[in-house]
């Protein structure tokens, strides 16, 4: 009985971490992709019932996003319900369902483990779709499009580069710290999706993606960060960042388009300091259309699906336009939480959850869909058992 309920949780995970929904949605019809989806809460809510009694530990660092949500939605629907703005709560529903199924499974049944390691295949299976998508010029956003010009940016199995490159990064994160036990060729199978998923998070030409993803790079390799190597790094540092202020002159002969040009420009242009030539792709425009409404109810917001109505391509933003600066305040306490905890753990986990946590905080500036997608929410949830792990681990190494 055991194994089937693990199905009832890690077949919806793949299903909607993998967008199979959409892509049912574009191959088979609109109508099947949403019996997918009804059908992946089903079986959430029902393998929840069916673990619900047993026993399991406190809600700790994952439950303080219980606490984001009761604040979000409760000041959210009020706002909807005074300014008379339509909110659909169907999808909004489905995060929740994702956010609590997982958090009693996680807490009560998982193997960490293993499920540290089917989190890696899923994710990595997405970096590699992105890679085979690209090279067949397939894209969900264009798929009934005239494309014969050739796709500026690699979006992968989710309609937008930026999301496919923070999944991406997180599938880097992922197998950087999963050991797959005794596999046979074990070190060659994970060089071989190194090189692939870096190779995925380059073809996406995200800026905001390729700075996470340096800083990510660092913190998947902290084994290396001796007083030693730092020295020695000391010297190799020049170079590298004199490689990358030259990335224009280095890609030259690329034959990039126009757009991916103006993507390794921006890059390179954050290095150099010259932030008042980064091209923002429209954002700043989009924040100074809403700009007017924040500032007409700061406290309270205006309701459900305000910011994303708007396209303001910041988490940040949607949560202040939508509960007001107090559902904002909670959101930053409940990531504040989470940091200040990793980083009193040990250092596999601490590093770990620190590259996850950086990753999504910073793409939360320009993207919107990131804690409104529920394997994201999954994640943050693991991230959260892992570093209660943790805690109690050194909190009994401490009173032994």
């Amino acid at each position: 009985m055991k194994k089937i309920v693990h199905l009832f949780f890690l077949v919806p995970f793949i299903v909607n971490a993998l967008n199979l929904q959409d892509w049912i949605s574009l191959y088979v019809g609109g109508t099947s992709g949403q019996l997918v989806a009804y059908g992946n809460v089903g079986l959430l809510i029902l393998g929840s019932f069916l673990i619900i009694k047993l026993k399991g530990s406190p809600l700790g660092t994952p439950g303080t996003w219980a606490v984001f949500f009761a604040v979000h939605y409760s000041l959210s629907i009020l706002a909807s319900i005074l300014y008379n703005n339509p909110a659909n709560f169907g999808y909004t529903l489905v995060n929740i369902v994702f956010y609590f199924s997982f958090l009693l499974y996680l807490k009560r049944l998982v193997d960490l483990s293993f499920i540290q390691t089917y989190f890696t295949i899923v994710f990595s299976i997405a970096s590699i779709c992105l890679i085979f998508l690209w090279n067949m010029q397939l894209d969900l956003d264009y798929f009934s499009s005239d494309i014969s010009w050739g796709l500026d940016r690699a979006s992968g199995l989710y309609g937008d580069a930026n999301n496919a490159c923070l999944v991406s990064i997180i599938s880097y994160v992922f197998l950087k710290f999963t050991d797959f036990g005794n596999l046979p060729f074990k070190s060659l199978i994970k060089l071989i999706l190194t090189l692939l998923i870096s190779y995925s998070v380059i073809l996406t030409f995200s800026t905001t993606g390729y700075l996470v993803f340096v800083f990510v790079v660092i913190l998947c390799n902290y084994k290396y960060l001796s007083k030693r190597n730092i020295l020695a790094s000391m010297f190799a540092l020049p170079l590298l960042y004199l490689i990358i202020i030259n990335l224009t002159w280095l890609t030259a002969g690329l034959n990039l388009n126009e757009r991916q040009q103006s993507k390794i420009v921006n890059f390179e242009n954050i290095f150099s300091f010259k932030f008042d030539q980064i091209d923002n792709s429209g954002r700043f425009e989009h924040i100074d259309n809403v700009i007017g409404k924040l500032y007409e109810n700061p406290f309270f917001g205006h309701g459900f699906d305000f910011g994303l109505n708007h396209l303001t391509h910041n988490t940040y933003l949607n949560i202040w336009l939508e509960s007001g600066i107090i559902g904002l305040l909670v959101l930053i306490v409940v990531l504040a939480i989470y940091f200040s905890r990793a980083i009193k753990v040990e250092k596999k986990t601490k590093y770990f959850s620190l590259a996850i946590l950086f990753a999504v905080s910073i793409f939360m500036l320009s993207l919107q869909t990131v804690i409104n997608q529920p394997y994201i929410m999954v994640v943050l949830t693991y991230v959260g058992v892992l570093i209660d792990k943790g805690l109690i681990k050194k909190n009994d190494e401490r009173f032994s």
